[in-house]
């Protein structure tokens, strides 16, 4: 399988697996530290995603990492890497007060407003980094 190809079959899986887990494509951008445009360019096949990005969007959807590459060859590559231990990249579980971070998110009435949420979260933690 190509590049490309590859890249749109997983963001085909993306976009399966969010909607099944009832999820909006902001709402996977806020687990992913991306915009949602982002997202929407990760689903339709156009930017590739990366190994960490795809990790923490399985961990958040609650499916395993081959959920995204299943009946392809690259899910049994992942399997015997995980199960050798050589893919070792693991992601703390939410705490309470990031569900409650993005349960603030999701009830915002609209994208200016969770876009000035997500503004506001970046320029205190950048304040934080100082």
């Amino acid at each position: 399988m190509s590049a490309i190809r590859d890249s749109k079959f997983i963001g085909q899986r993306m976009r399966q697996l969010r909607e099944a887990a009832g999820l909006s494509q902001s709402e996977v951008a806020v687990f992913l530290d991306v915009s949602y445009q982002q997202v929407q360019k990760y689903e339709r096949g156009s930017n590739k995603i990366s190994i960490e990005k795809l990790q923490r969007l399985a961990e958040a959807l609650r499916v395993p990492l081959t959920a995204f590459f299943e009946d392809t060859p690259v899910a049994a590559f992942l399997l015997e890497r995980v199960e050798e231990g050589r893919l070792h990249y693991q992601l703390a579980p939410l705490s309470g007060r990031e569900y409650d971070v993005l349960r603030w998110f999701r009830a915002l009435p609209d994208e200016e407003w969770r876009t000035c949420f997500m503004t506001f979260l970046k320029l205190v933690a950048q304040m934080q980094q100082r």
